[in-house]
């Protein structure tokens, strides 16, 4: 087994489990958040999956690896960005027509 270098380092092996449990929890939860529809968490968790990709590759090989993995993410929140504005349209829509509705009613009352 390997010992740290010094205080304050740890093992190699153990920061890749780390890392990979970051990466694995960022990225299974982006996309179970947009199944069920959840698409500001989902948005949330892609923006900071490509966050952790980044403060993670230092060289070639790493931008190499990375780089499917990165152009899933874009994609989802991208696909979650889409989502909320659409959600955001509907919503404006229906208020202005609750609002719309609700003043024709008011001044069918006065008069």
């Amino acid at each position: 087994m390997e010992k740290p270098d010094g205080p304050g380092k740890t093992c190699w092996r153990k920061e890749v489990d780390v890392n990979l449990k970051r990466l694995h929890s960022l990225l299974f939860g982006a996309e179970a958040a947009a199944e069920r529809g959840d698409f500001s968490t989902a948005h949330i968790l892609g923006l900071r999956l490509l966050g952790f990709l980044e403060s993670r590759t230092r060289k070639d090989i790493d931008e190499a690896f990375i780089r499917p993995i990165r152009r899933e993410a874009m994609s989802n929140v991208d696909a979650a960005r889409q989502n909320l504005v659409a959600e955001s349209d509907r919503y404006y829509h229906l208020t202005s027509y609750i609002r719309f509705t609700f003043s024709r009613q008011f001044v069918r009352i006065i008069r």
